[in-house]
């Protein structure tokens, strides 16, 4: 009986084994039919992400847009426009050079006068007389000196009676000189072609040397005298062409004579001298005239104001994309400012420059330019 029962124990053991191997087996296939399909599903998801994981893939970044404007380097006439007087190229007070009465008044005030005219006499006096008794002391000593000369050839004189007579001669001589002066002294005439100015004496008026009796100014030509600040003044070259425009509508053609070799002190600025043509005397002194001074030709380029930047030094200057579209920073210079545009000196021949967001990009960064047209 005994012997049965551990039989059936056995058995049963065997068939316990049994069931649990199944069991083992069945888990162990389960498990890997699990891991496998995780893996595959892995594998799927990786090669076809979600659109979710899509949303959050990081993209290269684009470059920033900018527009531009291809800008060319044009020849630049700039107009320097003052204000200022005419005047006149010679103004000259006539003083007397001899004592004496006003006696002749020979030229009016306004009259046009040539050069060596004459316009007032003095009483000669016996100034005349000074000049006769001059004369005649030349003739004497001319005759000793030549008598001289011939007795020192015969062997009648020396060599100092020679010399003697030579010097009184030739002080004679001086002497004739001076008095022939004095005289001419008595009549003022014009130093120069002009017009009689305002007259200070009349007939009968007693002058003496040094008083002024006339002025005399010359409207030919006829000068426009302006001031010209520092930073203008370097730009003007004797020889300029200029433009001159008057109150009553006179438009004429002049060229720059002078410029100051220094400012004044007080006003800091340089005065420049523009000359033309008034050989009719039709314009007078002391008018107001405006001034267009024409510099001479450069390159340059027109900008919009508002393209204007700074740099991280604080200079001006305009952002520009290279060949490589890359930025740019490039100083300027402004060579003229009116309310709608700037003219600066100009850069490379043919220049894209940032108009349009140039606040927001930085030098030797990459964008994409957008050229102005095609915006």
């Amino acid at each position: 009986m005994l012997y049965n029962i551990k039989l059936k124990i056995e058995h049963l053991d065997k068939k316990s084994m049994n069931k649990s191997y199944l069991l083992a087996i069945i888990i162990a296939v389960v498990t890997l039919v699990w891991v496998g399909s995780g893996f595959f599903m892995k594998s799927d998801s990786e090669n076809n992400p979600t659109e979710a994981e899509k949303s959050t893939e990081v993209k290269p970044k684009e470059a920033t847009r900018v527009r531009v404007r291809t800008l060319e380097a044009k020849d630049y006439d700039k107009k320097i426009v003052l204000n200022g007087r005419s005047q006149a190229s010679k103004n000259v007070t006539l003083r007397a050079e001899a004592d004496g009465q006003v006696i002749e008044i020979l030229r009016e005030e306004g009259e046009a006068i040539t050069k060596g005219q004459q316009i007032i006499k003095i009483d000669i006096q016996e100034r005349k007389e000074r000049v006769r008794e001059a004369r005649e002391l030349v003739k004497q000593r001319q005759i000793e000196f030549e008598a001289a000369q011939k007795l020192i050839k015969q062997g009648f004189a020396s060599n100092v009676r020679l010399a003697q007579t030579q010097s009184a001669y030739e002080s004679a001589r001086a002497g004739l000189k001076a008095s022939e002066i004095n005289l001419e002294k008595t009549t003022i005439v014009a130093p120069f072609d002009g017009i009689l100015g305002q007259r200070f004496v009349d007939i009968g008026d007693y002058v003496r040397v040094g008083d002024s009796v006339s002025r005399i100014v010359d409207l030919n030509p006829l000068e426009v005298a302006v001031s010209v600040n520092e930073k203008e003044v370097v730009q003007i070259k004797k020889g300029d062409n200029a433009i001159l425009k008057f109150a009553g509508g006179e438009k004429r053609d002049g060229l720059v004579t002078f410029i100051s070799p220094a400012a004044d002190e007080e006003s800091r600025t340089f005065r420049v001298d523009v000359a033309f043509d008034n050989s009719e005397n039709t314009l007078p002194a002391g008018l107001t005239a405006q001034v267009e001074i024409s510099i001479k030709s450069n390159q340059a380029m027109q900008i919009p104001p508002s393209i204007i930047t700074l740099n991280d030094a604080g200079a001006v200057g305009v952002k520009i994309v290279n060949a490589d579209n890359k930025i740019e920073f490039k100083e300027i210079t402004i060579v003229e400012d009116t309310p709608e545009f700037l003219w600066i000196t100009a850069l490379d021949n043919q220049t894209r420059v940032v108009i349009v967001g140039q606040d927001f990009v930085s030098q030797g960064q990459d964008v994409n330019a957008v050229e102005e047209e095609q915006e």
